[in-house]
């Protein structure tokens, strides 16, 4: 809080948030992320705030997100909504690269900032990135989807609307050139056929 006041040496600021931050926003994540940027962005720290989506991680330590679309068994894979949601999945190396460069180069440019994969895919393709071809897909509708989040401690209901929704940045200001990111796909960072 002291950064966000002016009472601390703090210079700069990186947060990362989510594409949709909006304190008004219906949905209690993304309201949250926007009460946040509001904070900082009366600081006197110049304050760089990266909007991101889904973030995955590499076979070995794939994270959340992308561990919850990979079967290990022989299937199927659980996706919510119709799996045709298009999202723009990031991968956290190209997340770590943009934090520090926002953070270390003095001409990093502050405000906010949109990061997003290379590639807009479907939920689906996704899945079919990850596991393979021929991995089967179950799709549970969207309310229900959303029924189940309620019931779930580990996934909230506020999260399970970004899964079923559409996650792309829109036409403000890309941080890949902003701060000069060479972006990696789901393709460049898993195997062919997937993880298996």
């Amino acid at each position: 809080m002291a950064a966000a006041t002016g009472a601390s040496p703090v210079r700069r600021t990186v947060f990362l948030s989510y594409v949709g931050a909006d304190p008004s926003s219906d949905n209690e994540y993304l309201a949250a992320k926007g009460e946040a940027e509001g904070i900082l962005g009366g600081s006197a720290a110049a304050t760089t705030i990266l909007r991101c989506v889904h973030i995955f991680g590499p076979p070995q330590r794939p994270g959340p997100f992308a561990r919850a679309f990979i079967e290990p068994g022989r299937g199927p894979v659980r996706v919510p909504g119709s799996g045709k949601q298009r999202i723009a999945p990031l991968y956290v190396g190209d997340v770590v690269e943009a934090v520090a460069t926002a953070l270390l180069d003095p001409e990093a440019p502050a405000g906010v900032l949109e990061l997003a994969g290379p590639r807009d895919m479907t939920m689906d393709e996704l899945v079919v990135a990850l596991n393979g071809p021929q991995m089967r897909i179950n799709h549970l509708p969207a309310p229900f989807a959303r029924l189940t989040a309620r019931l779930m401690p580990s996934l909230t209901p506020a999260l399970m609307d970004l899964l079923v929704s559409n996650n792309l940045i829109g036409a403000g200001r890309p941080a890949a050139r902003a701060l000069g990111l060479s972006l990696h796909g789901v393709e460049e960072v898993w195997p062919p056929g997937g993880a298996r």
